[in-house]
């Protein structure tokens, strides 16, 4: 039946899931990500209000669908990562992107991976949603705990000696919010022409779709993986090279060029303690990493370890080697333990005379991320009513300029924020402050207007970091060999 171009097979139908239902579906890869979505933007800020929204019983609008068959790939909800299987039926989110990351981000399975915007908990005493802090109540609860039976059995036994009887009450109530909540959706299904029309029609929120996005959606793979997983964006070139790097090195039947990028951005994160694409010291070593990636798998206890040296102990060359010389390199090794002891051969071993450059150079030189890791080393937090921990994604997605805590020259005027506004000094939270490597007297010259002092002090505190922190993960002088332990133990795992 037909009726001014609609056919009854593809009037949209109205389905309900459980908060349970949607997250089972995405770690199962029965929901899909055309490559036209953005990636995840929300702040945590965002995350809070979605999630306050929910346990409050407000509702938080209709996600749209549309039914299609998908190839296998591999996708990211924020931090988790997920192998999906080709499926004749998949359902590829149209509208509440957003929505569906936060929700399986943040009572989907726990991960390492460091993004506080899934850190998400509600205080029993306050009802107030918020991200997790060093000083958190007691009361303080994350909703991954709420959500999971065991998890929440487990969290009510070992805090049993204080909950009072209205902890008790609070937890059941939250608990029983998250459990029934239900969210609506339509699930669209019809040829190519007629998904292509919905795609076209997107135009609510956001802008409409190019003419290229929507011949890819709805049968597309999930586009640039660093991206996905709020790692930051690959720019196309080196996109390209990436894959060919996979191609030269991969196995047959080994993993695909975007596997191997969430396993190195997987790395970078939880192992080498780079929270972003645009704070990997030097370009080259994302080639190299993918190329060890794919070719060994992803660095694991004492090979972790030293590639963690070796991202840092070469951060301080400017400009950094040459990727052809380290490609070389893994491709003599014969083992993972053998190529990360022929890169740090190439490596500095001690800092030497060393210091920081806190000049601020436009083409983002390896001292400037170096510069930001100080920075990010201290913690940065939201210079807003929430005080939120930041995202390393929150803040360098945008590609906008990183805002001024002061006009003076070089890093230490600058903050690791999302753009701001103007700051208003005197009712910032103190320790939301000193997040930001704004100490007390940091803040008094604020204050005052003696921007040189402010400048000067700053300057002493962020160079203290930058030190500490590659001193930290550098091991200057360590022992880099391998124990007997560790490589029968491989030999073991291998046999």
């Amino acid at each position: 039946m037909r009726w001014k171009g609609v056919t009854v097979a593809n009037i949209p139908r109205l389905v309900t899931y459980s908060l349970q239902k949607l997250v089972d579906l995405a770690l199962h890869g029965e929901i899909r990500i055309p490559a036209f979505q953005r990636p995840f933007v929300w702040h945590a800020s965002h995350v809070i209000d979605f999630f306050g929204s929910l346990l409050r019983g407000y509702p938080v609008g209709m996600l749209l669908f549309a039914e299609r068959p998908a190839e296998a790939d591999t996708l990211a909800f924020g931090p988790v990562v997920v192998d999906a299987p080709a499926r004749e039926r998949a359902l590829w989110i149209i509208d509440g992107l957003q929505r569906t990351t936060a929700l399986v981000g943040t009572l989907g399975p726990a991960t390492d991976t460091g993004d506080p915007r899934f850190d998400i908990g509600v205080d029993l005493d306050t009802g107030q949603v918020s991200g997790a802090t060093a000083d958190a109540s007691a009361a303080w609860v994350p909703l991954r705990t709420l959500f999971g039976q065991d998890q929440r059995a487990v969290w009510r036994r070992e805090n049993a000696h204080w909950l009072t009887d209205g902890h008790h009450r609070a937890l059941d109530q939250y608990a029983s919010r998250l459990v029934d909540t239900v969210l609506p959706g339509n699930i669209f299904t019809g040829d190519e022409t007629e998904l292509v029309e919905v795609f076209s029609r997107l135009n609510t929120g956001g802008r409409r779709l190019t003419d290229e996005e929507v011949a890819h959606a709805g049968r597309s793979t999930s586009g640039n993986p660093f991206d996905r997983a709020g790692f930051g964006r690959v720019p196309a070139a080196r996109l390209s090279a990436v894959h060919q790097a996979v191609q030269a090195v991969a196995s047959a039947g080994g993993p695909s060029p975007q596997q191997v990028l969430f396993q190195v951005a997987t790395t970078l994160r939880r192992d080498v303690h780079i929270p972003h694409l645009r704070l990997l010291p030097h370009n080259s070593m994302l080639l190299v990493l993918v190329a060890f990636v794919a070719r060994f798998g992803p660095p694991q206890g004492r090979t972790a370890d030293l590639v963690r040296r070796w991202v840092w102990r070469t951060a301080i060359l400017e400009p950094g080697p040459y990727p052809e010389a380290q490609l070389s390199r893994l491709a003599a090794a014969e083992s993972p333990e053998a190529a990360v002891l022929s890169l740090l051969e190439a490596a500095p071993t001690q800092v030497g005379d060393w210091s920081p450059d806190l000049d601020h150079h436009t083409e983002w030189r390896a001292s400037d991320r170096l510069n930001a890791l100080g920075l990010w080393s201290a913690g940065p937090r939201h210079l807003d009513e929430n005080h939120a921990p930041l995202s390393a994604a929150e803040i360098f997605d945008s590609g906008e300029p990183l805002p001024e805590a002061a006009p003076i020259d070089g890093w230490p005027g600058l903050l690791l924020h999302p753009p701001l506004g103007r700051l208003d000094f005197v009712r910032q939270d103190v320790d939301t402050l000193a997040s930001h490597l704004i100490d007390t007297a940091a803040r008094k010259f604020l204050l005052s207007g003696d921007q040189e002092s402010f400048g000067a002090h700053r300057a002493d505190l962020l160079a203290q970091a930058v030190r500490t922190v590659l001193d930290r993960n550098a091991e200057w002088g360590a022992r880099d060999s391998f124990s007997a332990r560790n490589l029968l133990g491989r030999a073991a795992r291998d046999a």
